[in-house]
């Protein structure tokens, strides 16, 4: 049977957490989003689908749209600030060589593919990203709907992440390096839990 695995971009490859904390300081207050404040704020915010708990906390969906576009526009811009986790690259690597690789993200496609151009981490099919849907549920349909035989797997780093893997009825992996710990982590119950890239080499290899 054939294997898809399916990565979140944001914690998992990119360790984009500090940027991410600085801009939505800078941004959040302009949009009403005065709570946004902490690192704790920016963690909680991704408990489950991101743009789901911006939306609680009161975007209407112009709002929300005009508030993603201007992050990604900032985080393209700001780029250079930004790496890939030590290891992750020579992992995917390792990875790609017996699993088809699809990146679903709730960051923008033009912001994660500029990133991967730019770090050669061209081990991805395609990227799908917020301006295809919010929902990560709706896209790892997409794909399943796409590839009905196939073994999907969804890897993220936040309870969100594992949350709609779940909804979407397929397997999930935690990686314990991103924007949420362990422990955190571990209350949304993955199917698997990693701590370092290459432990993901030795679960898909």
């Amino acid at each position: 049977m054939e294997t898809i695995l399916l990565f979140d971009y944001d914690g998992v490859i990119v360790d984009s957490m500090p940027l991410v904390l600085e801009l939505l300081q800078t941004l959040a207050p302009k949009y009403g989003l005065d709570m946004i404040k902490t690192q704790q704020d920016v963690e909680n915010l991704f408990d489950k689908n991101v743009y789901e708990s911006l939306q609680e906390l009161g975007l209407d969906d112009q709002k929300l749209n005009h508030f993603k576009e201007k992050l990604g526009v900032k985080l393209l811009l700001l780029q250079s600030h930004l790496n890939p986790f030590p290891n992750i690259k020579e992992s995917l690597e390792k990875i790609s060589t017996d699993n088809r690789m699809i990146m679903i993200t709730s960051n923008l496609s033009f912001v994660t593919n500029h990133f991967l151009k730019k770090h050669k981490l061209n081990f991805f099919e395609k990227v799908l990203g917020a301006e295809v849907s919010k929902s990560k549920v709706e896209k790892i349909l997409n794909v399943k709907q796409e590839n009905p035989d196939a073994k999907l797997y969804y890897i993220g780093d936040t309870t969100g992440d594992i949350y709609e893997g779940k909804k979407a009825k397929i397997k999930t992996v935690g990686v314990t390096w991103g924007y949420h710990s362990k422990s955190r982590i571990k209350k949304a119950n993955p199917n698997h839990i990693v701590n370092n890239p290459k432990e993901l080499v030795k679960l898909f290899t």
